[in-house]
């Protein structure tokens, strides 16, 4: 796992699963229990904390990454 990478996590309910980018630095992985995500959407509303990515990426479609929704998952 390294930082910047897309993968899909299993989310808590009603999210479910969905692509996430990891944020965590890579020496982290190896003393926190949790890492640190950023969720991907594909409601883009055009903001300043918003990355774009998209089937380049490995993705279906257009999607943002929604850096004001970032998080710690297990």
């Amino acid at each position: 796992m390294k930082r910047g990478e897309i993968w899909w996590a299993e989310m808590e309910p009603p999210v479910g699963r969905r692509p996430v980018v990891l944020l965590s630095r890579e020496a982290a992985y190896q003393i926190r229990s949790k890492v640190t995500i950023a969720p991907v959407t594909t409601r883009i509303r055009g903001i300043q904390t918003e990355v774009g990515v998209g089937p380049e990426d490995g993705l279906p479609r257009r999607s943002v990454v929604d850096c004001d929704f970032a998080l710690e998952l297990p």
